[in-house]
């Protein structure tokens, strides 16, 4: 099935059987939400308004997103044929999630109000998300990373490291971090003293058999509302 589609704002024909679909007749569109297709194939250089793009659960090889300068949103989760989709011309962006798929490398250094990241299942070995200074939720799971500063990052409320290989996590330039949850077998060391450990709503570490010591503000407050490691 294929569909084409002209002069509309915003476009939801998710969970279809849609193989192909052309949007270039519609400059105007803003949102898309192609999710749960079977698009192997996707051209949006004509579509510059576009604003928010979600292409979950596609077989979608390749997308070039280079014409979108005005996206602030974009979602590609369980797209397993994806490969590596490049981010430098989207500037504003303030939301993006992207698992599993073959991205082996984001460069998320242009993205000054990004407020959302979301990698989990790629194939990225490094992050720098140093030049993100209004990042609140930062999710980073199951990659091959082995270290991730996030000192810079004042504003992080919710930091997830799940399976990654790093062996230290210092969150003590992160004032207002209120949810962190880790778990890697080569984590050694956790830095929570933050001095605002008791805004805490979520505390948890797992699978962690190497963790030698963490951090806090006060053991005794720690030991009395945060998750025990589990080895």
């Amino acid at each position: 099935m294929s569909l084409r589609i002209s002069i509309c704002q915003e476009l939801a024909c998710n969970g279809n059987s849609l193989a192909e679909l052309y949007t270039s007749s519609n400059p105007n569109l803003e949102i898309l939400n192609v999710s749960a297709n079977s698009i192997y194939d996707l051209d949006l250089s004509a579509n510059i308004a576009l604003k928010d793009l979600k292409l979950n659960f596609n077989p979608i090889v390749n997308l070039d997103i280079s014409n979108n300068v005005n996206l602030e949103a974009f979602s590609a989760t369980y797209c397993y044929n994806l490969e590596n989709v490049d981010f430098s011309n989207n500037n504003l962006l303030e939301q993006l999630s992207l698992w599993y798929s073959n991205q082996s490398e984001i460069d998320v250094s242009n993205m000054p109000n990004l407020v959302f990241l979301y990698l989990r299942s790629l194939n990225l070995t490094s992050l720098d998300v140093s030049n993100n200074l209004n990042l609140y939720n930062l999710y980073v799971t199951n990659n091959n990373i082995s270290e991730l500063d996030v000192s810079f990052n004042s504003n992080l409320a919710y930091l997830s490291l799940d399976g990654l290989y790093v062996s230290t996590v210092d969150v003590s330039s992160n004032p207002n971090l209120e949810w962190l949850d880790l778990s890697g077998f080569l984590l050694e060391s956790v830095n929570a003293k933050n001095g605002n450990n008791t805004i805490f709503t979520y505390f948890n570490i797992d699978n962690a058999s190497s963790l030698g010591s963490i951090c806090v503000d006060d053991v005794t407050y720690a030991n009395a509302n945060f998750t025990k490691p589990y080895y």
